[in-house]
């Protein structure tokens, strides 16, 4: 996925973590990680993830949602089933175009349902 003006860099920072140590753990190159960093590259939804997790926030505040307060009085859970269906979404886009893979609407399905059931498991949206 695309991440323009993101806060994935300020995130690493403020977890004191180094370029190096988090394209280590999500096994791409520096560079790579600093085109994630810069919007440049899109990233997978996977290593997206995990760098949340790495950085111990979640995807809400990388994209700079205020999980308290949302403006036209949206529901929480409503953001985060827009957000998962765009997680997701990407992910075929990246699957079809960047990869040439072509998966079944099954998996995607399955994949927002793993999503969507975390979240309401465990009121978390990573």
């Amino acid at each position: 996925m695309m991440l323009p003006n993101t806060k994935l860099e300020l995130k690493r920072k403020e977890a004191h973590i180094t370029q190096e140590e988090a394209a280590k753990h999500i096994g791409v190159s520096r560079a790579t990680l600093i085109s994630y960093e810069n919007g440049s590259t899109p990233i997978p939804v996977t290593n997206f993830i995990r760098l949340c997790k790495l950085y111990h926030c979640d995807t809400v505040d990388i994209f700079g949602v205020n999980s308290d307060h949302f403006e036209y009085d949206v529901p929480a859970s409503e953001i985060y089933k827009e957000h998962f269906r765009y997680l997701v979404n990407k992910e075929r886009e990246i699957n079809e175009t960047i990869n040439g893979i072509f998966v079944p609407d099954s998996y995607y399905d399955a994949l927002f349902k793993k999503y969507w059931d975390k979240y309401e498991k465990d009121g978390k949206i990573i």
